[in-house]
């Protein structure tokens, strides 16, 4: 704050942060992994909330903010296409657009696990356990019964539920774990 000359530290944990960049009440920076496959974070200053706001294995770099609109260098797709040089893009998160809570995500999940054909109650029961630990602060447990649904759809994709469904569940099972 300048007009009081307070400083206020922003982040506190074992691992560098780079390249903050501030809008607003939104400070966004770079923070590498263990492998430099950094992610992208954002610290809303009148919350005090800090968010990871990418969460793919790939790296992604150099952020910049304005306003309610992140933008980022991306590395996801470096490898994939044509044999020429690196393929970076630029990927933009809204941070106006509230990301849906774990537990509603659970309940979306319940909804379309039980309107597929071939996804047992048993199966679909895991994902009810699984929702009453996340709503206790039981995270481990949650995630190990996201798990177990995860490894029950493995076992029945392209026999009770057809492939692309199987894929779908798992996907929306998996960024649930990945929260």
């Amino acid at each position: 704050d300048l007009s009081t000359g307070t400083e206020t530290r922003i982040t506190d944990d074992d691992t560098d942060q780079y390249y903050p960049v501030i809008s607003g009440d939104r400070i966004v920076w770079w923070e590498p992994g263990t492998d430099w496959d950094g992610a992208i974070y954002m610290y809303e200053i009148s919350t005090g909330t800090e968010t990871q706001i990418t969460t793919d294995t790939n790296n992604q770099i150099y952020p910049d903010v304005s306003s309610d609109r992140i933008v980022w260098q991306d590395g996801r797709n470096i490898g994939s296409g044509d044999s020429g040089p690196p393929n970076w893009d630029i990927y933009m998160y809204d941070a106006s657009v509230p990301s849906p809570s774990p537990d509603a995500m659970l309940q979306s999940l319940i909804t379309e696990a039980q309107a597929t054909d071939g996804v047992s109650k048993g199966t679909v029961n895991k994902l009810r356990d699984a929702l009453k630990h996340w709503e206790a602060d039981r995270t481990t447990a949650a995630v190990s019964n996201l798990e177990a649904f995860i490894n029950d759809l493995e076992s029945q994709a392209g026999k009770k539920v057809t492939e692309a469904e199987a894929i779908a569940l798992i996907a929306a099972a998996q960024e649930i774990i990945d929260t």
